[in-house]
């Protein structure tokens, strides 16, 4: 993921959200018209991992340049940010902190988890947008989820975009690494118009060592193309080890 992309994100986010609350500042009224509208946001990530850390400031950036621009509001995002740390559990326990305690208006999740199917859920009964901005790796249709907002790209387009790749260099196949996760693992079935000669999955928690077994394994293949398709964290790892192995210079990743 990169960083300007994530900022278009983010300022979405900030759009959307507006969006949602200029309907509720419109009704408001005060009798010397300078009374502001608290709008409680909840935003719950993982803290620690890059990806998080970006949303944050980013979301933070974004607020602040808002309102600089239009002081003529009568409407104000108050965001409330939790750390799930990752655990799908911690997740559903932070929304429903924000339900109970803030009356969230709406929720922003910066995260792919198994929790996420459940937030959603959860979201459509109490009648409060959930904001996601990844894919939630499971096939979630505005009809039956009306209060989902998906700004992620789903895998199938990401699946189309690996194939355009692959049919641009006339590579016939070419091995998949993926991250073994609910977000990442759809990906097999949607990738078309090449052949995959073999898939590795590695879990996030893989060390260093289960990650060279399986490049040596690859290595044995002596295929030249290879896909990945994990989170940058893993991929960091991932491409260090093969970069030792001497892998990097033998073929197109």
């Amino acid at each position: 993921m990169y960083f300007p992309r994530k900022v278009k994100w983010t300022f979405f986010v900030v759009t959307t959200l507006f969006s949602l609350v200029q309907p509720l500042s419109a009704n408001h009224t005060s009798i010397n018209d300078t009374a502001i509208e608290m709008i409680h946001v909840g935003l719950i990530l993982d803290a620690q991992s890059w990806v998080g850390k970006i949303v944050d400031s980013c979301i933070s950036m974004a607020i602040s340049d808002f309102y600089s621009r239009n002081h003529h509001y009568q409407t104000k995002l108050v965001v409330h940010t939790r750390d799930s740390g990752g655990d799908p559990l911690l997740l559903l326990s932070q929304a429903l902190v924000f339900l109970e305690n803030f009356k969230s208006d709406a929720i922003i999740v910066a995260e792919n988890s198994a929790g996420v199917k459940i937030l959603v859920e959860l979201g459509s009964r109490v009648k409060i947008p959930i904001i996601s901005l990844f894919a939630t790796g499971q096939s979630l249709s505005s009809f039956e989820y009306p209060h989902l907002i998906q700004i992620g790209e789903d895998e199938s387009s990401r699946a189309k975009a690996i194939a355009a790749i692959v049919e641009a260099f006339s590579w016939r196949s070419a091995i998949l690494i993926y991250e073994d996760n609910d977000s990442a693992r759809p990906i097999l079935s949607n990738v078309t118009g090449f052949h995959l000669d073999q898939h590795v999955a590695l879990l996030t928690s893989s060390t260093d060592e289960e990650i060279v077994q399986q490049l040596v394994k690859l290595m044995s293949l002596q295929m030249t193309v290879y896909v990945v398709h994990m989170s940058p964290i893993l991929a960091s790892r991932l491409f260090l080890n093969a970069k030792q192995l001497g892998m990097m210079t033998q073929g197109g990743w």
